[in-house]
């Protein structure tokens, strides 16, 4: 038996134990599940999703449960579910089921790379060969494409001859964080469907699953996390704990240090060579400053949090202003700013007007 199709991906392991479940080892999006079932049991299934949000909130879990309901034989596809113990969801489970396949970044690339999809001069190939491919034991074939955002104009525009025309019965899946750089045909011809953050109890399980945390310390991860394993995985490692409570601190501080700001923020990528991996550790500081005014205009709506510098901050602001609309303004800049990473902007002037910015916005 050969292991699904894996189109040059530096995968991560297969979450067996979680395959063999199904559906109940998925948390927090019961409403996803739902609707994916009414659409199966209407014969209204598309050709291709987009599963769009935030890293680490159970994307690509979810197309590969998805995958593996469509392939088990013991279940109608109006079920939308797999048994678990047919030969098929056997196989699914060890990750050696023939009719799925995966494209994933490459080991060492920041995109994916036409290779990929289409082959080679020499070699032709990729993910458009091998849907055209008749199913080996399944009635259809399931591709899944990670990173979706992260293709290259090539990639993409060669990605795009086999969504135009894709073989009958095929259902491609695009894992992605965020649809701002897709090209807006490929966006055309997916249904796009968003993944919130998880909840707090739910990040919290899957980070004592992890073995990184006692529940006590996953829930706290959790509560900095900004609805995210990917960002809850960072924290428990330290490096991101650092810059998230330094970020904090400096965002909660009254009268704003720009400059303190900035140094802390540019101190993440001073060990770090590459571009795109500079992005990615700034990226940090968009989701740890989106969870911090979250949390704040959550306070100022009279919420509970969890995180008492957000309140401080909500507190001291609301005294001369609208606390909510500050923060929603702050929140606004954040993402600017990581339009501005993301569109190869020179990383100190971002930082520094970021950092600017925000205490321009903060009131004094």
């Amino acid at each position: 038996m050969s292991r699904p199709k894996t189109i040059a991906s530096d995968d991560d392991p297969w979450p067996s134990e979680t395959l063999r479940r199904g559906w109940s080892g998925l948390r927090g999006h019961d409403d996803r599940v739902a609707m994916f079932r009414r659409a199966a049991a209407r014969g209204r299934l598309a050709q291709a999703y987009l599963l769009e949000g935030p890293g680490g909130v159970g994307k690509r879990l979810f197309a590969r449960l998805a995958a593996k309901s469509l392939f088990c034989p013991e279940r109608s596809e109006a079920d939308f579910d797999s048994c678990g113990d047919c030969p098929s969801c056997v196989r699914f489970a060890a990750g050696t089921h023939p009719d799925l396949v995966e494209v994933g970044l490459i080991e060492g690339k920041r995109q994916l790379v036409v290779e990929q999809f289409v082959g080679s001069k020499d070699q032709p190939g990729g993910l458009g060969l091998e849907l055209s491919r008749a199913p080996t034991e399944a009635s259809r074939k399931v591709a899944i494409v990670d990173a979706a955002d992260r293709m290259g104009v090539e990639a993409a525009n060669a990605f795009l001859k086999t969504l135009e025309e894709p073989p009958d019965g095929v259902v491609i899946f695009l894992i992605a964080e965020s649809a701002g750089g897709m090209l807006p045909t490929i966006l055309s011809r997916c249904q796009r469907v968003r993944f919130p953050p998880l909840g707090g109890d739910d990040l919290a399980e899957l980070i004592v699953g992890l073995g990184a945390a006692d529940r006590d310390e996953a829930s706290a991860i959790a509560a900095m996390s900004d609805g995210g394993l990917d960002s809850a995985r960072a924290l428990a490692g330290g490096d991101a704990r650092t810059l998230r409570d330094d970020l904090v601190r400096d965002l909660a501080t009254f009268p704003p240090d720009v400059t303190a700001t900035a140094a802390h923020i540019m101190a993440t990528i001073d060990d770090v060579k590459e571009a795109q991996a500079k992005r990615e550790r700034l990226g940090r500081v968009t989701r740890f400053g989106s969870a911090f005014y979250r949390e704040a205009i959550r306070a100022a709506a009279g919420g509970e949090t969890s995180d008492p510098a957000a309140r401080r901050w909500a507190e001291r602001v609301a005294t001369r202003h609208d606390a909510v609309d500050v923060a929603g303004r702050c929140l606004e800049r954040l993402q600017e700013f990581d339009g501005h990473v993301a569109a190869n902007a020179s990383l100190p002037l971002a930082v520094e007007t970021l950092a600017a910015d925000l205490a321009k916005l903060t009131p004094a």
